[in-house]
């Protein structure tokens, strides 16, 4: 079942309605409303054709109405696509937990039918303090409902950024994240790592990571990972805790290289990433190494 279908079963149960999963309208008992999820087909062209709705001919469009199949009354949900059909469940969701009259929530009386304004719908939420973001950052219950939220919002991308709370390296007091790599994983060939951070916690950082881009995937958004900082030297603030150890400037741009390889692999639901290669991200002006590499 979709991570939307389980959304809309959860509000419903959540009402007092009884919600069972049937494989075949027939099934279906004559009290009982049927909820039909669908993607565009030919069928479902002709279905809506009866409650003269039309489902846009663009990606991420849906379709919400009541009609008959098979003779008895149903309420349909489609989408042109499956994050359109997901938007669909999700406005279900919605009438379900918001709507002023909850018991005529799945009462369609105006078919509903709507296509995207805009391609990409994306908010990014960034990393810049550890006493602050640490918190949310391993809240796996809060990424659950956050991320839900933005779905049903139907947002399609989410962005989470790293190492954009500075624009030089001269004055940081908090260094938690800031060049990111050493913080998610160690890389094979390299002798890179940062002060102060015990192993289990770097490897625990890889996970929430991992979990938060599967979490987003799961209710059809892209996940885009931004890396906003790619300085490892900061020697004229000593008192910071965290200091990036075992790289040189002939090894960091190779070390990059095979670090966001290493991060795309052990988080596969990671679909972008946004870089930052310029003189504010660390790298000095008119060092071209970094770019040099096919990432």
């Amino acid at each position: 079942m979709s991570m939307a279908a389980q959304e809309l079963e959860q509000a419903l149960t959540e009402t007092g309605v009884k919600v069972c999963q049937c494989e075949r309208l027939e099934q279906v008992k004559d009290d009982e409303l049927p909820i039909i999820g669908s993607g565009a087909s030919a069928q479902l062209t002709a279905t809506l054709a009866q409650a003269a709705v039309t489902l846009p001919n663009a990606p991420e469009s849906l379709a919400i109405c009541e009609t008959r199949m098979f003779g008895r009354p149903v309420l349909l949900a489609c989408g042109a696509d499956p994050r359109g059909l997901s938007y669909a469940l999700c406005e279900l969701v919605d009438r379900v937990r918001f709507g002023a009259d909850r018991s005529a929530a799945l009462q369609i009386r105006q078919p509903l039918a709507e296509r995207p304004a805009n391609p990409v719908r994306s908010v990014m939420r960034q990393f810049t303090s550890e006493l602050f973001d640490k918190p949310w950052f391993n809240d796996r219950e809060q990424w659950i409902q956050y991320l839900s939220m933005l779905a049903a919002q139907r947002f399609n991308r989410f962005d989470l950024a790293f190492g954009l709370g500075y624009d030089s390296l001269n004055q940081v007091t908090d260094s938690y994240f800031l060049f990111l790599y050493p913080f998610l994983l160690t890389v094979p060939g390299y002798h890179v790592h940062t002060t102060n951070l015990p192993d289990p916690e770097r490897d625990h950082n890889l996970e929430m990571l991992r979990f938060i881009s599967e979490q987003t995937v799961a209710r059809g958004m892209e996940f885009q990972l931004g890396i906003w900082m790619h300085g490892y030297n900061w020697p004229k603030n000593p008192h910071v805790q965290y200091l990036i150890e075992g790289l040189t400037r002939e090894t960091h741009a190779s070390y990059c290289r095979d670090a966001l390889t290493a991060i795309l692999r052990g988080c596969p639901a990671i679909s972008s990433v946004g870089l930052r290669t310029h003189g504010e991200s660390g790298v000095a002006e008119g060092s071209y190494e970094l770019l040099e590499y096919d990432f």
